[in-house]
């Protein structure tokens, strides 16, 4: 069914919705009813509990990611000094103030991040992560996700998104809905006059370097278990072995295509 109205019911479903989408331009569209998201509430609440801790959270404000020194702090745990708390006087001030609150992986957290993250990964791939962004009324939001495709849910508040594309006019967006975002097409968001704003970014996450070395750990040992000389290797001098392992694995990860190596780090299909 094809929705001549942007804010039109989703029918057929978020993923297939966001399958149709991907390749194209910026689209947006209401969520369907009932869908399960979390609220800038949620997000609030745990900041306010003192519950949040490096590495979930980051300040940015005028283009710039605040120090950690101003945005966390120690507190004493069982008498023992523990770094990393939120410093919630610094961090809400700043907030009030306009800056953008940041909270990547934030599903690891906030449970009700997660029926969002699965259902979006049932169109985009496994290897999907959630990002909030939290913003007070009539700010800016510091989105920083536009070297990859991905999904912006407005949870909560609305939104005014500038896209790229030319000649593309600038999205109001109210809360439930979704906007699918093409790599490198963002010029900056704003959110509404209506409450805080609170966003949930689903897109790839690029791999740690560990993720990497232990697919091409996987992949080497792999291709040298096919090896007709590999199943012989034990009557081989020691040197002639290691020149043979160091040659073999020199070959095959220079005619690796990295595409492959993205594949097996992320164990995408």
């Amino acid at each position: 069914m094809t929705h001549t109205d942007p804010h039109a019911d989703v029918d057929t479903g978020l993923p297939r919705w966001l399958a149709e989408r991907r390749g194209g331009r910026t689209a947006h569209t209401a969520l369907p009813a009932g869908m399960a998201l979390p609220t800038a509430a949620d997000v609030l609440g745990t900041i306010d509990c003192g519950l949040l801790a490096y590495p979930y959270l980051e300040v940015c404000r005028g283009g710039a990611k605040l120090p950690a020194a101003e945005v966390f702090t120690a507190r004493r745990v069982q008498n023992h000094k523990v770094t990393g708390f939120i410093h919630h006087r610094n961090v809400t001030g700043q907030y009030q103030a306009g800056a953008t609150l940041r909270l990547p992986a934030v599903a690891d957290w906030l449970a009700a991040a997660r029926p969002a993250l699965e259902t979006v990964r049932e169109a985009l791939g496994r290897h999907i992560e959630a990002t909030a962004y939290l913003a007070a009324a009539g700010s800016p939001v510091a989105y920083a996700e536009a070297s990859v495709d991905a999904v912006v849910l407005v949870c909560s508040g609305s939104l005014t998104w500038h896209a790229g594309e030319p000649d593309s006019e600038p999205l109001e967006v109210s809360a439930p809905s979704a906007v699918y975002v093409p790599a490198g097409l963002t010029r900056g968001a704003f959110a509404g006059g209506d409450g805080d704003c609170l966003l949930l970014v689903l897109a790839e996450r690029s791999p740690v370097t560990t993720e990497i070395i232990k697919a091409l750990r996987q992949a080497g040992s792999g291709h040298l278990e096919q090896q007709d000389t590999h199943r012989r290797h034990h009557l081989m001098p020691v040197d002639q072995k290691a020149d043979w392992v160091l040659g073999e694995l020199a070959d095959y990860f220079a005619a690796m295509d990295p595409a492959d190596l993205l594949r097996l780090a992320t164990g995408r299909a």
